[in-house]
């Protein structure tokens, strides 16, 4: 072990005795973004889907929308029968 190594594991160890971080648990802040990021995904995934509704209700194609939605068709396809069960 070089002093490099030896100086990170210290820190680390303290950190850990200290009551810094714990290799048990996450760290809050690590599990607080990723809720955030997992709200951000659905957030996202719902405001394609209302945008793709929109452009096929304006007569654009499915194969055109998927394309600019960077979807596969059967997707596509798939959230406009969604929708339109909803209506």
């Amino acid at each position: 072990m070089d002093d490099q190594q030896r100086e990170r594991c210290r820190a680390s160890c303290e950190a850990m005795a200290a009551g810094e971080t714990r290799p048990d648990q996450p760290d809050r802040q690590v599990v607080e973004a990723l809720k955030a990021l997992a709200t951000a995904q659905t957030t996202l995934t719902e405001t394609q889907r209302a945008l793709i509704n929109a452009a096929l209700d304006a007569g654009v194609s499915v194969r055109r929308t998927a394309a600019a939605a960077g979807r596969p068709v059967v997707t596509v396809q798939k959230w406009r029968k969604d929708a339109k069960e909803l209506d």
